[in-house]
């Protein structure tokens, strides 16, 4: 009997001190999977967004105002946009993608040819965190 309430006290600890670390992060362990000017820039970008296979989990845990374009489940999305999405990432080609699902912004890794693409035609660079650079059709304004 002692032992199953040793067990149950400490397993209940266990359970408080992770679910209250997930709830409020510790600002001093510094942990900023998602830098916050890209996050505003996510938030703020107008129509849908476009974002990588890659990156679409990150987005729905740490962006979750954004609906993300597409993400690592396999099930939701029809096999003809998961190949669409991965030519457009491997040549940089974007604008059937982008017109087929209306996209006004996109998070693109720096150096990659979709980047790259969009730098060239005028897209406007929103904001820069980490690796990732957000691009939208129209200059925001605050």
């Amino acid at each position: 009997m002692l032992n199953t309430a040793v067990l149950t006290s400490v397993a209940s600890i266990g359970i408080l001190a992770v679910a209250g670390a997930w709830s409020r992060p510790v600002d001093r362990l510094g942990w900023r999977p998602v830098p916050s000017g890209l996050q505003r820039a996510l938030t703020d970008c107008r129509g849908p967004l476009y974002n990588r296979y890659d990156e679409g989990g990150y987005l729905i845990w740490f962006v979750r105002e954004k609906k993300v374009f597409i993400d690592s489940r396999q099930d939701p999305f029809p096999a003809d946009m998961v190949q669409s999405h991965i030519r457009l990432e491997i040549s940089g080609d974007y604008s059937e993608v982008f017109s087929r699902y209306h996209i006004g912004c996109a998070l693109a890794a720096e150096g990659s040819p979709l980047a790259a693409r969009l730098t060239s035609d005028g897209w406007h660079p929103a904001s820069t965190g980490g690796a990732w650079t957000v691009f939208s059709r129209e200059m925001n304004t605050p």
